[in-house]
């Protein structure tokens, strides 16, 4: 996996660009790449690009594998930040919001994108991070008995 990170200390931005093959080990030494940089500072909003072509050969459990590993280094990444996964894909859709709805528990805020513009948009948005949200789920039923 190639991984290209830039960091935009103006707009308080860090962008990630992969391609390549993607593997759980290599986005977790990317985070420590990230967190390592000389301009990243932690809180720091940041964008992840899939690349057009990148080749994820990811599971359930190396998507968990990443949740925990960012759960990890919390202190190095911060809080209160945006997290923007940019996709070209529909399997990288599916991807990205599964590691979105497993990792609702860390401090930020993350949203999946189809549109690095939209995407560049919500990051630098002046506004509030939500913070932690809890989902709450009610009692599921069977398809004939749901109200419509």
């Amino acid at each position: 996996m190639a991984v290209e990170v830039g960091i935009d200390n103006a707009a308080n931005i860090a962008v990630f660009r992969l391609s390549g093959a993607m593997l759980a080990d290599a986005v977790c030494s990317a985070i420590d790449e990230l967190t390592a940089h000389p301009d990243f500072t932690p809180g720091m909003n940041v964008m992840v690009v899939f690349q057009k072509g990148c080749d994820t050969r990811f599971s359930v459990v190396d998507t968990m594998r990443v949740v925990d590993y960012a759960t990890s280094r919390v202190a190095q990444l911060g809080s209160g930040y945006r997290l923007a996964l940019v996709v070209s894909s529909a399997s990288d859709f599916g991807l990205a919001r599964t590691y979105q709805v497993w990792s609702e528990a860390l401090p930020r805020e993350a949203r999946v994108f189809h549109s690095l513009p939209e995407a560049r948009a919500w990051v630098s948005a002046d506004m509030p991070v939500s913070g932690v949200r809890v989902r709450r789920f009610g009692p599921l039923r069977p398809a004939a008995t749901r109200k419509r």
